[in-house]
């Protein structure tokens, strides 16, 4: 549509159109003037997967299927246990990073590249590249790297709720999407886009994308 934000907003019950720019962002991960300004963005507002009142897992499998270009990034290696308290301070460091270089925009991409199947390498050995998504050309610091992660095509799953969840999410995914497509893998690994990842977001709140390579 091309009628103004003001008037859309106000049609749908908000006050003004600050109000409707937090809730979109908040809903679908993007500002509703990058929606407007890019016609090739599809919204997914389908959830895959939720937590229920009772902490189980409810599933409703729709996954998008999608293809993305490669796209440059800032990131880190950190290698342990997914989710763990190493993980969080590397996200604190590389957030100060890119700010205090002004290397991204507002509300750049935020996703984790994982490697290794804890299963197999061990749960202290995990390597996981954590990445913000940039356009401009910095100059490396310590562990702080330049990086292209690999596009294609991916099956895109979206999921409401804490990331304590997501290990388990991951099992599903293989045991009721994977092994019952059509669809060949390819050997790259997962990645998890955060949404709205922030430290004052609810976990209740959080909104994640699995993206798993297919062929």
């Amino acid at each position: 549509s091309n009628e103004p934000l003001t008037d859309i907003s106000s049609h749908i019950g908000y006050l003004d159109l600050s109000s409707f720019s937090k809730a979109f962002s908040k809903e679908f991960g993007l500002s509703t003037f990058e929606y407007r300004n890019n016609k090739a963005i599809v919204l997914n507002t389908h959830i895959d997967y939720r937590v229920s009142d009772e902490k189980k897992i409810i599933t409703n499998l729709k996954p998008k299927i999608i293809s993305i270009p490669d796209k440059k990034v800032c990131c880190i290696n950190v290698v342990g246990k997914y989710g763990a308290e190493g993980t969080y301070k590397a996200w604190d460091e590389l957030g100060d990073f890119v700010m205090k270089n002004k290397i991204v925009g507002w509300r750049p991409d935020v996703f984790a590249v994982y490697y290794d199947d804890p299963d197999i390498v061990g749960i202290d050995f995990c390597a996981t590249d954590l990445c913000i998504a940039t356009k401009k050309i910095f100059k490396e610091e310590g562990r702080i790297k330049a990086k292209t992660i690999v596009g294609g095509k991916f099956g895109v799953f979206r999921y409401k709720g804490s990331y304590d969840y997501l290990w388990e999410l991951y099992n599903s995914i293989y045991k009721d999407w994977v092994l019952f497509s059509d669809l060949k893998l390819r050997d790259l690994p997962s990645i998890e886009k955060y949404l709205n990842f922030a430290h004052n977001t609810k976990p209740d709140n959080l909104l994640t994308e699995i993206y798993i390579p297919i062929e």
